[in-house]
C-alpha cells in the first residue's frame, strides 16, 4: 500500500531503480503490483493459517554489518519452491493457498521494515 508521506518515495524510488529509473516502465510495473496483490488476495492472505510451519521453511534472524534483517529460506522444504513458478502455475479460482505461504512469510517481514527516508528499507 502507498502512504500519503515520506514512505512513498521510498517505495517508489525502489520501482524506479527495479526498471533503470524509467519511468514509464516503474509506473507499468507499479500498477501490476497493485493489481496482482488485489487479485491474489495479499491482505486477507495475512489472517489466514495456512497450516505450514514456517519456521521450518523460512525465518528472519539477526541483521547484516548494515543492519538490514536477515532472512532464510529452506527452498526444499515444500514443493513449490519459487513464488514465480507458483504464481505461473495458479490461477485465483484453482490456486491452493498453502502454495502461498512463502508470499505469506515475506510480506510479514516486510511490514516490519522502516520507510522513512533513513529507515531499513530491504531484506538481505
Amino acid at each position: 500500500m502507498l502512504l500519503a508521506d515520506e514512505r512513498s518515495g521510498v517505495i517508489l524510488f525502489k520501482f524506479l531503480r527495479a526498471r533503470d529509473f524509467k519511468v514509464k516502465y516503474a509506473f507499468t510495473m507499479l500498477k501490476n503490483v497493485v493489481a496482482w496483490r488485489k487479485e491474489f488476495g495479499i491482505e486477507s492472505l495475512m489472517d489466514e493459517d495456512l497450516g505450514i510451519e514456517q519456521e521450518k521453511a523460512g525465518y528472519m534472524h539477526g541483521v547484516d554489518k548494515e543492519g538490514h534483517p536477515v532472512c532464510y529460506n529452506a527452498y526444499g522444504e515444500y514443493q513449490c519452491i519459487r513464488i514465480k513458478n507458483c504464481i505461473k502455475k495458479l490461477s485465483p479460482t484453482t490456486r491452493n493457498r498453502q502454495s502461498f505461504w512463502r508470499i505469506q512469510f515475506l510480506e510479514k517481514s516486510i511490514r516490519k521494515l522502516d520507510f522513512s527516508p533513513d529507515g531499513i528499507s530491504t531484506i538481505v
